[in-house]
């Protein structure tokens, strides 16, 4: 909720801007302090922590105090993550950036705690890091280091994946928007095939009075008259979806054929049949026995 109301217009929507990011870290150091001090001092028999705790004056000087150390090792460990997010990124090179984080993050963060409660004991004769009493405990100068440096490499980590993401995101965009303005340069041309060049001149298939296209060892002979024809490598029906679909008709595996070139059919044994041409085209055009009922109705339906 904190975080919601903080937000940046400004920035992505998975990041805070730095001011907000500090805010959140006193807020936090504030929170930490209050704790750290209140745990700090001895409440006496029946939990009197209004006499002893906030009527007393060392409870708001530590507490000060506190606040001033957690919220100065909290700069610490985001400064140093930052740093290393420059000079030492995840991606290139994940343990050593991880030994980095435990060396400069966990055991510096300590170790200035651990100065820093030293120094104010010399001058106070109080603890800010300990409880004053004989038990084994965990120090808070240990926890926080480990607990914010955790925090902070999770987000760096997400910043990371954000922005990868947000970069992938772009980069798709970049290429389907390049790729629509292909597709539609295509599909002006494509619409109508390039099928040879003649003369300088480019020669396209619907341009092209087809009569029949033979396929032939991985070649289109595209006869637009008797021994007239262009060849092309395009595929078979690649050519054909192009055409008229009441006017031409695939036939078999090799063959594309104008209606007005049909004279009739003769029947084969395999319940087949073989095309009639008009004279001058003697390609042998077989229609198999599954397509024959199809072909037929296409051929008697009439053109509109």
């Amino acid at each position: 909720m904190v975080m919601f109301f903080l937000n940046n217009e400004e920035e992505p929507h998975y990041k805070l801007s730095e001011r907000n990011k500090r805010i959140l870290r006193m807020v936090w150091a504030l929170v930490i302090a209050l704790f750290i001090s209140t745990l700090g001092h001895p409440i006496g028999d029946g939990w009197k922590i209004w006499s002893h705790v906030m009527e007393n004056v060392d409870y708001y000087v530590d507490l000060v105090w506190c606040w001033v150390l957690v919220f100065m090792v909290l700069e610490y460990i985001y400064g140093i993550t930052r740093y290393l997010d420059e000079k030492q990124p995840w991606k290139e090179g994940y343990y050593k950036r991880m030994l980095l984080m435990v060396i400069l993050c966990i055991v510096g963060g300590m170790l200035f705690m651990e100065v820093f409660d030293h120094m104010y004991r010399q001058v106070t004769g109080r603890l800010l890091v300990r409880i004053h009493l004989k038990v084994f405990q965990i120090p808070v100068s240990l926890i926080i280091p480990i607990a914010y440096s955790l925090f902070c490499s999770v987000e760096s980590l997400k910043d990371t994946y954000f922005d990868l993401l947000e970069k992938n995101k772009a980069d798709e965009s970049s290429v389907h928007k390049n790729g629509n303005k292909i597709v539609e340069e295509d599909a002006v041309t494509e619409d109508n095939p390039i099928i040879a060049i003649k003369d300088g001149e480019k020669i396209r298939l619907l341009d092209v009075p087809v009569k029949l296209i033979w396929h032939s060892d991985g070649i289109n002979e595209i006869y637009y008259g008797v021994d007239a024809f262009y060849e092309d490598n395009h595929t078979l029906t690649g050519l054909y979806s192009y055409l008229d679909k009441q006017v031409y008709r695939k036939a078999g595996r090799n063959a594309v054929v104008h209606r007005d070139i049909i004279l009739g059919c003769k029947p084969r044994a395999d319940k087949g049949m073989i095309l009639e041409l008009v004279e001058g085209y003697t390609q042998q055009i077989v229609v198999s026995k599954n397509d024959v009922e199809d072909f037929m109705a296409w051929f008697e339906a009439k053109a509109d």
